[in-house]
């Protein structure tokens, strides 16, 4: 029996290693895009790319059912196709209780297996279909014109570097001796031209080995301990064959990059043939252990430290959707490469839709739009942008910070915490005044009511600090609860007490939930005592006193510990008492200098 085997895997080898003359056909390109609902807000640009960059004759868009409205547009209902999700995960496990488990499953895949297999039998299902088939994914748009075969109708193919072992391992079980063809190319560039004489070469191929229809052997191939991660490749499939058979296909190198679907409307698209805007890159339904981070910034230009907040918060929360909001005016200026490598998020105030709470505040406000370049204006304004945003992403657990502010922790260690406030949770440094430079919302309904609030108190001219404050005096803390400033042992040793003369009959707020935090939240007081203050508001040094903060941080001793991955973080002390200090508010701007 091992000899059989031998000389099947042999010739199985040999004619892997056979070049052969494939005839390609000089059809005018049939582009085909697969689709689920969760793609519809890149398909248009998809679309839009492909009329003015390819020539083609038919575009095609294969899904459950139609999302777009385009007379140059074709819908072909996936359930021409010869299989189902269903059947798929059938044949995967060829047991029908774990088939119905794993597409129940939270973290099923067979939606992105389902549509591999589409984009492979396209070629061969599709009613008159062209022997030359592109395959776009739904989110990857053509910035400039591209060719796709050569005067001889051969086939180009743009390599990328991607490596991912199982995908050669699922190679090699379809077709024994089916191997990586080059050892630094991959196949996976989230297109291909998919050309009839190959495909049916590949199939007859699959069809002789396994000896049932080749749909049904591909999934007796997947690896069922894999099928919740990635298991198969369509591309690296089709890409290693062709060049396993044949001399004639060429490879050329297009200039791409996976870009998040906020930023790609700030890219030079100069500088790129196309771009994929990825949907694990972006937001559309958050899981329950998700949250966001969200920066805001009105005004013509970025400032410059705004890259020192947005990479101090991606430094300790590396799998959080961190945004920054800002006018287009300042996002269409070159923006600092480090944005792009920590992911952060851009989304332009334009492209959000002002609730009727925001349209009544610009309306109505007395706040003054000339001093400061209208300062206390845009600071009590922006909380209706991330209302928006929250809106436009159905965010839940969005910490919002001021972008003077540097963050010394990963909030998913404290979103437990977090979830005991009901509504939303900020710092007070008095009764009177909130310092929102961190800002913690539970769900959109939260802010909705907080920006209702504001708008219907528009004319009294109360600033962001002073507004929100009065909103905790009316619904209390459990529609805004305090984040903790001080320890308790500090309320031990001294009585809150500003020194401007603020005083609080309320000390216990400022201490709330130290219990279950064990750290402590920076208004400002500590920022500026450590770093100084805003140069515009005076000389700025180390040592200044808050004067309005209830607790006076010279009676507190700070130091600097390196963390188990060699980040520096802050921690304060009192007596025997030591916390970490979860963020610095940089009144100096100076951010660079309380870098981890």
């Amino acid at each position: 029996m091992k000899t059989y085997y031998s000389i099947f895997l042999v010739l199985c080898f040999s004619f892997i290693q056979a070049k052969q003359e494939y005839f390609f056909s000089d059809d005018l390109i049939d582009v085909v895009i697969p689709c689920h609902k969760k793609d519809v807000r890149t398909l248009s640009m998809v679309i839009e790319g492909v009329k003015r960059n390819i020539k083609y004759r038919r575009l095609i868009i294969v899904s459950a059912e139609p999302f777009i409205e385009d007379e140059h547009v074709e819908w072909i209902d996936e359930c021409i196709f010869p299989f189902s999700k269903s059947d798929i995960a059938y044949e995967i496990f060829l047991d029908t209780h774990k088939a119905q488990e794993f597409i129940n499953h939270e973290k099923s895949r067979i939606g992105w297996i389902y549509q591999q297999f589409l984009k492979l039998f396209a070629p061969l299902v599709i009613p008159k279909i062209s022997n030359n088939v592109l395959i776009v994914d739904a989110d990857t748009i053509f910035l400039k014109p591209v060719s796709f075969q050569n005067e001889k109708f051969e086939p180009f193919f743009n390599p990328r570097t991607e490596y991912h072992p199982p995908y050669f391992e699922f190679m090699n079980r379809l077709i024994p001796g089916l191997k990586r063809v080059m050892s630094n190319k991959s196949g996976i560039s989230h297109h291909m031209l998919f050309q009839k004489s190959v495909i049916d070469s590949l199939m007859n191929k699959i069809e002789s080995i396994h000896h049932i229809e080749p749909w049904k052997a591909i999934c007796h191939c997947i690896d069922k301990t894999k099928v919740y991660g990635s298991a198969l490749s369509e591309y690296e499939l089709y890409f290693n064959y062709v060049f396993s058979t044949s001399n004639q296909p060429k490879l050329r190198n297009l200039n791409s990059i996976n870009v998040s679907f906020s930023n790609f409307v700030f890219l030079d698209e100069e500088n790129y043939d196309y771009a994929s805007c990825h949907t694990w890159m972006g937001k559309k339904v958050q899981l329950a252990d998700a949250y966001s981070i969200v920066f805001v910034h009105l005004g013509d230009v970025l400032p410059s430290y705004l890259v020192e907040a947005t990479h101090q918060a991606r430094l300790f929360n590396p799998k959080a959707d961190i945004f920054v909001i800002a006018e287009s005016k300042a996002l269409n200026k070159s923006l600092d490469t480090r944005f792009f490598e920590d992911n952060i998020q851009f989304m332009a105030t334009e492209k959000l839709k002002k609730t009727n709470q925001h349209k009544q505040f610009i309306q109505f406000s007395t706040l003054d739009t000339a001093g400061r370049e209208g300062f206390w204006r845009k600071c009590t304004e922006r909380f209706f942008l991330v209302h928006e945003l929250m809106q436009v992403y159905q965010l839940k657990d969005v910490f919002h910070l001021e972008y003077d502010n540097m963050l010394y922790v990963n909030l998913s260690e404290l979103l437990d915490v977090f979830h005991t406030y009901p509504n939303s949770a900020v710092v007070f440094d008095n009764d009177d005044r909130c310092i929102p430079g961190f800002v913690y919302f539970a769900h959109e309904h939260a802010l909705n009511k907080m920006t209702q609030f504001i708008a219907s108190h528009a004319r009294t001219g109360l600033n962001d600090m002073q507004i929100i404050a009065r909103y905790k005096k009316t619904y209390g803390i459990k529609e805004i609860g305090n984040l903790p400033i001080i320890m308790p042992a500090y309320l031990e040793g001294h009585v809150l007490m500003s020194h401007a003369g603020h005083k609080t009959n309320f000390s216990q707020d400022y201490i709330m939930n130290f219990s279950s935090f064990l750290s402590i939240f920076d208004g400002a007081a500590i920022g500026q005592f450590l770093g100084g203050i805003d140069p515009k508001n005076g000389v700025s040094k180390p040592g200044f006193i808050n004067e309005s903060c209830l607790f006076n941080p010279s009676l507190i001793k700070f130091t600097w510990e390196v963390d188990d991955c060699d980040r520096r973080v802050p921690y304060a002390s009192y007596g025997n008492s030591i916390s970490r200090i979860n963020n610095l508010h940089i009144h100096s701007k100076n951010l660079q200098k309380f870098t981890s």
